[in-house]
């Protein structure tokens, strides 16, 4: 209510300011008695109000304003925290007062400042005086991680998130900065002894937040070649598309990363950096061993009629991959509606750090064209696998008269026990190129080598007996070797008609 009149004091002066001395006279008397009168009615009132509280009962405690001993620990420590913001030795150079402000030091002047989210008050005297709290920035990693710059105050969302903006910016300025503490909440980072550079930064009241306290980003010495920091995992996430291209070049790579960062990567950087790259992209070879049953089951959802093989071995209780077999509906009916009794075998190693062998069949089609019948993943390429595969393709194939069937394959020992194991009436070709791979490791040159082929070409017993001759006329040890082979698995003169294939190289 005082405040109240003294609001309507300052009015009525201020509408008669420009009036008579009279009337402002008149004005601020009524107002002063209508005051007192009121003051001595409040006071009456405060002192009977205190007569009623002593005769209540003295250890009455209210509930609903009791505190307990956290929540009085809790005041205590915001009030403390809130201390840092205030500057408690703050002087109002606001400017000159009004004449009001200087005649009546009794009446207090207020400062009402706008209160926003970066501002506190700060009480000076008898004045309220505005002052903005710190306003810290975030580094936003999609953003700033590209070239990130470091400042007082700034934060980030993790320690890993901090940690590899610091490797970032050691390979852009060209310099080797080492992690001197990497803890939990803190991390130091310098670089070299003698130069200036430091910048600290450690968690934000216990929380995953890192900000930045202390930072000097002058130095003093100079660039190097080296960086312990530009390393294959680096590259691999800074040159992913660059890596993952089809048309990558280890070459190309290296002259790339050397433009933009100065820092030439050696050729097995390169390569882990592109595995590490294919890693993030296509997942890891485990990862990948994981989806295999479910990729078998897309395929007979996909592919009606597949024949899809899947063997596993249990270690513990874990299932563990050991061979697949995999015959797709289409390549099975094509081969049984146009193309010619002719199936070839072979195999191939699987490289990586889940060795094995890629065992595959192919047949020929009308344009003597190879057309691809089915394929397995298996451990080893030995007589066991090799009966699990063809077994399951004579199935597929339907073959039950192999007479009417011709196999053609390498000179590998397990396969060609199986073949005549499980196909005895079939004809059985040895491809010509793997014939003469065991040829040269005893006889050498070219000239034999020519002679061999024309041998194999030959289309009849006549043309065949001569071709001998002439290699018994260059190497006598080469003839007794084609002598000891038959002549039914390579050469042309002695192959069945039936078959209208005269292949005799895979």
């Amino acid at each position: 209510m005082a405040f109240g009149f003294a609001e309507m004091e300052i009015g009525v002066m201020v509408l008669f300011r420009d009036g008579s001395g009279l009337l402002e006279a008149m004005a601020k008397g009524f107002f002063d008695d209508v005051e007192s009168n009121w003051r001595s009615e409040e006071e009456e009132q405060t002192s009977s109000e205190s007569d009623e509280d002593l005769d209540e009962d003295p250890d009455f405690v209210d509930l609903a304003y009791a505190q307990s001993e956290e929540d009085v620990r809790l005041l205590r420590d915001d009030d403390n925290q809130f201390q840092g913001y205030v500057d408690h030795d703050a002087i109002d150079n606001a400017g000159e007062e009004d004449e009001e402000s200087d005649n009546n030091p009794a009446s207090p002047r207020m400062c009402t400042p706008e209160h926003s989210s970066s501002e506190s008050e700060v009480v000076t005297g008898n004045c309220l005086r505005k002052r903005k709290l710190p306003n810290f920035k975030d580094f936003i990693p999609s953003i700033d991680m590209k070239n990130p710059q470091f400042e007082l105050g700034l934060r980030f969302p993790t320690r890993e998130i901090f940690r590899a903006a610091v490797r970032r910016h050691s390979v852009l300025i060209g310099r080797e900065l080492k992690f001197k503490v990497n803890d939990g909440s803190r991390i130091r980072v310098i670089c070299d002894e003698k130069c200036p550079f430091h910048l600290y930064a450690s968690s934000v009241h216990g929380s995953k937040h890192v900000q930045v306290k202390s930072y000097v980003g002058k130095h003093t010495c100079g660039q190097g070649n080296a960086n312990m920091h530009a390393n294959a995992k680096y590259f691999s996430n800074w040159y992913e598309s660059s890596l993952t291209n089809s048309n990558w070049d280890v070459a190309s790579f290296q002259e790339k990363v050397n433009q933009e960062t100065d820092y030439y990567p050696s050729r097995a950087q390169a390569y882990r950096a592109r595995s590490l790259a294919t890693s993030n992209i296509e997942g890891s070879y485990t990862e990948q061993y994981e989806l295999l049953w479910d990729y078998c089951e897309e395929l007979k959802r996909t592919n009606p009629g597949s024949s899809v093989v899947l063997k596993s071995e249990l270690e513990g209780d874990m299932p563990r991959f050991q061979r697949v077999y995999i015959c797709l509906q289409a390549c099975k009916q094509g081969f049984l509606d146009g193309c010619r009794p002719y199936i070839g075998l072979d195999g191939c190693h699987i490289k990586g750090p889940h060795p094995g062998q890629l065992l595959c069949a192919v047949g020929v089609y009308a344009n003597n064209g190879m057309f691809p019948l089915a394929y397995a993943i298996a451990e080893v390429e030995s007589y066991n696998t090799w009966k699990w595969f063809l077994e399951l393709l004579s199935h597929d194939l339907k073959i039950e008269n192999s007479h009417n069937y011709l196999f053609m394959t390498d000179k590998q020992k397990g396969l060609i026990d199986v073949v005549d194991d499980l196909f005895p009436i079939a004809e059985h070709r040895c491809c010509l190129k793997h014939l003469y791979a065991n040829f040269l490791k005893e006889h050498k040159g070219l000239a034999l080598k020519l002679q061999m082929e024309s041998i194999a070409r030959a289309t009849t017993l006549p043309w065949f007996v001569e071709e001998m001759k002439k290699m018994l006329e260059l190497d006598t040890a080469a003839h007794a070797w084609l002598c000891e082979r038959d002549a039914s698995q390579w050469a042309r003169s002695h192959f069945r008609t039936d078959f209208k294939c005269d292949i005799f190289d895979e």
